[in-house]
C-alpha cells in the first residue's frame, strides 16, 4: 500500500510572536483492496433514503440543501455496513491509517490511548458543484478528519495551510484518485475544484473524535 505525506511546517520561530506549527496531510491508496464501484452503486441507491432524513447543515461546504452532505449529522455511513460488504473494509482502513498517521508524526512508539468515535457521511456531487473552503472543527477536542474518494472525474481537493492561507498562501492540491484515503487535522481548511462531469462525484468524509455526544450518530471507530 503506497502512502504520501505532505507537511505544512513553520521554520523555527525567531521571536515570541512568530508562528510555530506542524500540520500533516497523510494519503494512502486502497483501490486494490476496496471495491469503490460497489460503494458508489450502493450509495446512489441509498441517496433518496438519506435525502428523506431531516436537514442538519452543509458544514459551510456550499452544497445545496437537497444533498446528502446537508444531512451529515443525521446518519452515519457505517450504519449501513451490514448492507455493503465494502464498508467494513473501509472502516478497518481508516483505523490502520489513523495508527500510521500518529507514528509518522510522532514516532513508532506513539499511541493515542483514548477511545475514538467516528462521524461519517457521503458527499454526492453533480456537474457544476464544488465544495467551498471550510474547516471541520476548532473546538478544544478537535482531532483528525478525512476523505475517501469513491468516484471522481478529473477533480482535486485543495488543502490550505491554516496559518498561511491568504493571497498566495501555502496550499496542496491533491488529484482525486478512486481509493485514496486522506487524513488531516480537522482545523485544516480545504475545498474542491468544480465537478465538471455528468457522472456523480462521490466521496466519503469523516471526523474522528474522543468525545461521544449522547444521542448523536457517532459510532466507535
Amino acid at each position: 500500500m503506497k502512502s504520501n505525506t505532505i507537511l505544512f511546517e513553520s521554520d523555527p520561530p525567531q521571536t515570541p510572536y512568530a508562528p510555530d506549527y506542524k500540520y500533516l496531510i497523510y494519503e494512502t491508496y486502497h483501490g486494490d483492496a476496496i471495491d469503490t464501484a460497489e460503494i458508489a452503486r450502493f450509495f446512489l441507491q441509498k441517496e433518496d433514503e438519506i435525502l428523506a432524513l431531516p436537514e442538519s447543515d452543509s458544514g459551510e461546504t456550499g452544497l445545496p440543501r437537497k444533498s446528502t452532505t446537508n444531512r451529515h449529522r443525521n446518519y452515519n455511513v457505517f450504519q449501513y455496513q451490514d448492507e455493503c460488504s465494502e464498508l467494513p473494509k473501509l472502516r478497518r482502513a481508516i483505523k490502520r491509517a489513523h495508527k500510521e498517521y500518529g507514528r509518522t508524526l510522532f514516532g513508532d512508539f506513539y499511541k493515542y490511548d483514548k477511545r475514538l468515535f467516528i462521524r461519517c457521511w457521503v458527499n454526492i456531487m453533480r456537474r457544476g458543484q464544488k465544495i467551498m473552503p471550510h474547516i471541520h472543527s476548532t473546538h478544544p477536542h478537535t482531532y483528525l478528519g478525512g476523505h475517501f474518494t469513491v468516484a471522481c472525474y478529473d477533480s482535486a481537493t485543495i488543502y490550505l495551510n491554516p496559518i498561511n492561507q491568504l493571497h498566495n498562501g501555502e496550499r496542496y492540491q491533491s488529484h482525486n484518485v478512486e481509493g485514496k484515503l486522506t487524513l488531516f487535522p480537522n482545523n485544516v481548511p480545504h475545498e474542491t475544484t468544480k465537478h465538471m462531469d455528468d457522472r456523480p462525484r462521490i466521496t466519503i468524509a469523516f471526523d474522528l473524535t474522543p468525545i461521544a455526544d449522547p444521542g448523536s450518530t457517532l459510532v466507535p471507530l
